[in-house]
């Protein structure tokens, strides 16, 4: 299904990510990492900006939503 990643950081599960979607969709915070991303990921999309919120993102546009290691940056 179409997959949200939230806080991609470096982007360590996304090859593993993107052979199982239909559509992949990332965000984090640091603009140089997202651009770096998006070169090396051309079949992705990959946005820049601060979490929480995802008000930028539409509402019920995802199957899925996966985050890894960023709960602790969270306040």
């Amino acid at each position: 299904g179409d997959v949200l990643e939230v806080g991609c950081g470096e982007g360590r599960g996304i090859p593993l990510l993107l052979e199982k979607a239909k559509s992949f969709t990332a965000v984090d915070k640091i603009k140089p990492v997202i651009d770096e991303l998006a070169a090396r990921f051309p079949s992705g999309r990959f946005i820049s900006m601060n979490i929480p919120p995802l008000n930028e993102l539409p509402s019920d546009a995802f199957d899925v939503v996966v985050t890894f290691q960023v709960i602790e940056h969270i306040e």
